[in-house]
């Protein structure tokens, strides 16, 4: 799989694997006011378990 149909599969299951869509995680990342991707992914994953390419997913569309 290409990694634009990855991204395109993952924005379309990411409600139903991480429990919100991707407006809901960019509003949370942006009341945090991040600046690195790393910030945003190790967030993600230590305070809401987000699995590792979702992190860098919503890190991605909210940077």
């Amino acid at each position: 799989m290409k990694p634009e149909e990855m991204e395109k599969a993952m924005m379309k299951n990411i409600l139903e694997k991480t429990g919100k869509p991707i407006d809901g995680w960019i509003k949370i990342v942006h009341d945090k006011s991040f600046n690195k991707n790393s910030e945003i992914v190790n967030f993600l994953k230590s305070e809401y378990s987000v699995g590792h390419f979702y992190a860098h997913l919503i890190a991605k569309k909210s940077l």
